[in-house]
């Protein structure tokens, strides 16, 4: 079988690799360094390249909101945090749940657009849905965990509007054991 040409390395980074049928993107990993992988695009099925260029663009952008934070919204921290932290929980369904409950009511929007006022509105929209003040502290924790993750984890310079935002829970039952 004879050997295919690598060719250089093209348009916008995107290349072939001899004996692989897929597109291959190059793009930096932030720390000076760069990433090689495969798109998974065939090259018979684009032969222009522009499917993988596509790919290599999210991937592009996703590092620059690892990196950075800047101008990153609500769906890019909490997806992040449920990959990356929520699998190593004893009990991840419980930021699964709680995140369900939270992104219908913040899905696109900013970080920075996210301030006090907003929180206390979907508490209060929890509140009058009749959701106990145990379930509004658990997304309130899961948002206010995320935040400070990325704070401290990922560099990011943002503010924490849903710090100390937790509701007072009622008193749980006290319960006797007798013979």
């Amino acid at each position: 079988m004879p050997r295919r040409k690598t060719k250089t390395r093209p348009k916008e980074g995107i290349y072939e690799r001899p004996r692989s049928p897929y597109w291959w993107a190059v793009y930096p990993n932030g720390v000076g360094g760069s990433t090689r992988r495969s798109t998974g695009v065939p090259v018979a099925d684009d032969p222009e390249g522009l499917k993988a260029a596509a790919i290599r663009a999210g991937w592009m952008a996703e590092k620059q909101i690892e990196r950075t934070g800047e101008g990153s919204t609500f769906d890019d921290l909490l997806l992040l945090y449920l990959d990356q932290v929520t699998p190593t929980k004893r009990a991840p369904e419980r930021d699964q749940w709680s995140a369900k409950a939270l992104f219908p009511a913040f899905t696109g929007r900013r970080l920075d657009g996210i301030g006090a006022a907003e929180v206390r509105g979907y508490i209060a929209s929890r509140r009058a849905g009749g959701i106990a003040p145990g379930t509004i502290n658990k997304e309130v924790g899961l948002m206010s965990a995320a935040m400070n993750w990325a704070r401290r984890e990922l560099e990011w310079d943002i503010r924490n509007p849903w710090e100390s935002r937790r509701l007072s829970e009622p008193a749980g039952r006290n319960r006797w054991l007798t013979r």
